[in-house]
């Protein structure tokens, strides 16, 4: 991944696709880079997109949970939000881009 900036955006694709991507739109208007994770909960299908913006599949970030992605899918909406949420913490770990951007506004608040 190029060392340039990036948004992130990051939202359950299965009922919130159309705000997320208006979101990415908005943010790529100014000429911000998007990367797009989806944190759903049960599986979705991507929302089209034509831009240049990095999609990670909610199965993507499922899989960094410690139990993988069944942990995640597994059909009990609490316990799946828990599991995601866990699973997308160990995930932004992973990524340089993503884990100093969220360590600066936390830093800010």
């Amino acid at each position: 991944m190029s060392s340039r900036k990036r948004a992130w955006v990051a939202a359950t694709l299965d009922t919130k696709a159309v705000e997320a991507v208006y979101a990415c739109a908005l943010l790529e208007a100014t000429g911000l880079p998007v990367v797009l994770a989806d944190l759903s909960t049960k599986a979705s299908l991507a929302p089209d997109t034509k831009s240049s913006r990095v999609l990670i599949s909610s199965a993507e970030i499922a899989a960094r949970h410690p139990g993988g992605e069944s942990a995640v899918f597994c059909g009990d909406r609490g316990a799946a939000i828990a599991a995601m949420t866990d699973a997308f913490e160990r995930f932004v770990k992973t990524r340089e881009e993503a884990s100093s951007a969220l360590a600066g506004r936390v830093a800010r608040q």
